[in-house]
């Protein structure tokens, strides 16, 4: 888990990770680290506006992007809270300014990950 923030009755969660595995935030490339900080300010921001209309649960997304930054595809892969969450969650990534993409995290010349946003009980 890369930050937990109480919100009233509610507490939210942005993670990232890597082939499924939640990453060691701290540990991340200097390049992850700046895109998600990126990622979760946008979206602490919005989640913290809407936090009355936000349903528990995990939106799942995955980013593709090529090595000059620019986002490819982007899906919510699963969605277990409401379409409000998945909305501010695509619209944060889309938010972020993606530098090029260091060679050493390029697979088959692009930049793939996975994100997850979640709502749960305080």
């Amino acid at each position: 888990m890369r930050a937990f923030v109480p919100l009233a009755a509610l507490a939210i969660a942005f993670s990232v990770s890597a082939h499924g595995r939640t990453s060691q935030y701290a540990s991340e490339h200097p390049f992850k680290r700046r895109l998600y900080d990126q990622i979760g300010r946008a979206w602490y921001r919005d989640v913290q506006a809407n936090s009355q209309k936000i349903a528990l649960g995990t939106v799942r997304m995955h980013v593709t992007a090529s090595r000059d930054g620019k986002i490819i595809n982007l899906r919510v892969v699963s969605n277990t809270s409401n379409q409000l969450l998945a909305k501010i969650s695509l619209a944060a990534i889309r938010e972020a300014t993606i530098a090029a993409v260091p060679a050493e995290l390029l697979t088959q010349g692009k930049f793939e990950d996975e994100i997850s946003f979640t709502i749960f009980p305080n």
